[in-house]
């Protein structure tokens, strides 16, 4: 029964699917506020994938956007010192003690703390600002939990208190990150379908995120769990259909720019199968063309930047070496020369290249190539709506970074996606033999 793991200053938070313990409000109505935490353990279903699973970074060549649309959140706007009418007026005039006034002060430490935000650090006051919030979210949660009346002030409650935790975790806090977890297991045990629910589980998967950008590049477990956490949610939460299909893209891309090919097709294929009406399926459709490349046919043609047209199918016979760069890519200018020494060390047994330039800017290109002579074909639109991301090759097939190299044998199928020319150099040796 063990799950994944968020860590914080060398500190261990287990972080498991939650399960079928029959578990209360932790953290919010009276539980787990102190303490050492308790573990939500995970059920054999849930873990083995059945709740929702299916079975760092060079230059990026296009990026996840996030939903264009997203329903309004059901939080009052609240603010300290506006005059309100109706509802506001309510939370304006509350008498202290009451949920109402709880969330009006909340609203003012809130205030107080976007003021004085200096930075990704979390001051020491910033810190005490967040825990006075929990301490005022809890009560308000366990005052409106089972009033339906208040519904509209539980999910504030709710809303505060989890930012909070999120940010305190972040801060280095290991107790909120679990608490944060179990907070999101009794909510959703409370209401599936509620916005408390989507909103503490959210917040999750924002933590999970959040690890990965920032650790993601020394462990690829922060980013193997932000997948882990983008599935959970999308299967507990198919409702919040541009949601969970954004936080699974965002996901598998992660996990594809660090090398985790399994968790990023699983992210992938839950969108193009439980989310094929949302505007991220288009996309996973070109990531999982190129995870699953090797052994396909390679469909690849496109103009010329002299003004030319250039397609595979010019290099019958041939071993074809594809070539994604931009000559504003560090890791390209790196590898240039030692891309050239393959390309005339393996030209006379029968390699043919092909580029596919990803830049914006022409000009930036023609500099690179009268400094370093590339003596092959780039494919390259005119058009300045395909280039760089938007080229139509880069998004056909998922071409998230660049260099990116492919190898196709001499009848056009892939049978390596080698990641630099040294193993480019093995991998040709193997197909083509020694020159």
């Amino acid at each position: 029964m063990t799950g994944r793991i968020f860590r914080a200053n060398g500190l261990t938070v287990s972080i498991v699917v939650p399960g079928l313990l029959g578990v209360g409000l932790l953290g919010i109505c009276g539980c787990g506020g102190g303490g050492e935490s308790a573990t939500v353990r995970a059920s054999t279903a849930e873990k083995d994938g059945s709740a929702g699973e299916a079975s760092t970074q060079p230059q990026s060549a296009g990026a996840a956007s996030p939903p264009a649309t997203r329903p309004p959140l059901p939080v009052a706007a609240i603010s300290a010192d506006a005059e309100r009418s109706g509802d506001d007026l309510s939370l304006s005039t509350a008498k202290e003690g009451t949920p109402e006034w709880m969330l009006r002060e909340i609203a003012r430490i809130r205030t107080d703390l976007s003021a004085r935000q200096d930075g990704s650090q979390l001051s020491d006051k910033a810190r005490q600002g967040h825990e006075k919030i929990i301490a005022l979210a809890r009560q308000a949660v366990a005052a409106t939990h089972d009033d339906p009346q208040r519904e509209q002030i539980f999910n504030n409650a709710v809303h505060y208190l989890s930012d909070s935790r999120l940010e305190l975790a972040m801060g280095g806090d290991a107790e909120q990150s679990q608490l944060l977890v179990e907070d999101a297991e009794s909510l959703y045990r409370r209401d599936q379908q509620s916005f408390a629910a989507v909103e503490s589980a959210y917040k999750v998967v924002q933590l999970a995120q959040r690890k990965a950008e920032r650790h993601g590049r020394t462990d690829s477990e922060w980013v193997s769990e932000f997948a882990h956490q983008a599935r959970l949610f999308a299967g507990r939460f198919a409702h919040e259909p541009n949601r969970s299909a954004f936080s699974l893209l965002t996901a598998g891309q992660a996990c594809d720019r660090a090398g985790l090919a399994d968790d990023a097709k699983s992210c992938f294929v839950m969108v193009q199968s439980r989310f094929p009406d949302t505007v991220f399926a288009e996309q996973v459709n070109g990531f999982l063309r190129r995870l699953s490349l090797v052994g396909q046919p390679l469909e690849l043609a496109g103009p010329t930047i002299e003004g030319g047209y250039v397609s595979i199918d010019d290099f019958k016979g041939q071993a074809v070496l594809v070539v994604f760069w931009a000559a504003t890519s560090p890791q390209f200018q790196q590898a240039c020369e030692p891309l050239k020494d393959v390309q005339q060390r393996f030209a006379s047994v029968g390699l043919g290249v092909i580029g596919v330039n990803l830049d914006v800017d022409e000009a930036e290109i023609d500099e690179f190539l009268g400094e370093h002579d590339l003596p092959w074909p780039h494919i390259f639109y005119s058009e300045p709506e395909k280039r760089g991301g938007r080229h139509p090759l880069a998004r056909y097939y998922g071409v998230q970074q660049v260099p990116t190299y492919w190898l196709a044998d001499r009848a056009g199928t892939v049978v390596a996606t080698p990641a630099d020319p040294e193993e480019l150099t093995a991998r040709l040796q193997d197909l083509l033999g020694a020159p």
